[in-house]
């Protein structure tokens, strides 16, 4: 069904931000530790993504919006 489609396509995107987030630490942590890097930079900035953080939940018919306003 459509909900177990969504529900499986969430788990993969959770997943995906967890391995994204592994890299992106390892990778700010390698340069710690190596002084010929002047600035940080991560997976995200690196490749783009802005993506806008937003949760889909597949019992809800709406989607809720996570970002911060200030």
């Amino acid at each position: 069904t459509m909900r177990t489609r969504v529900y499986q396509l969430e788990r993969e995107c959770l997943s995906l931000k967890e391995v994204i987030a592994k890299i992106d630490k390892k990778s700010s942590s390698e340069e710690v530790n190596d002084r010929r890097f002047v600035s940080k930079w991560s997976i995200s900035k690196k490749f783009g993504c802005k993506f806008k953080t937003q949760v889909c939940d597949s019992r809800e018919s709406t989607m809720v919006d996570r970002r911060c306003r200030h």
